[in-house]
């Protein structure tokens, strides 16, 4: 599974981080950003509004 988030499309709401915080964290720019891939990483992007996560 290859999870990634498209900084350009992420709003910073961190919806992801409290759905998946084993796949998701907040970097220093306000943007989410990928730690690691977890089963629950499509759980996140479903969650997106801004649909910025991709999951393969």
């Amino acid at each position: 599974m290859a999870v990634s988030v498209n900084k350009d499309k992420c709003i910073g709401c961190a919806a992801c981080t409290q759905v998946c915080s084993q796949s998701f964290q907040m970097a220093q720019d306000g943007k989410a950003e990928v730690v690691a891939e977890s089963e629950c990483a499509p759980n996140a992007a479903a969650a997106c509004p801004a649909k910025a996560i991709t999951v393969e």
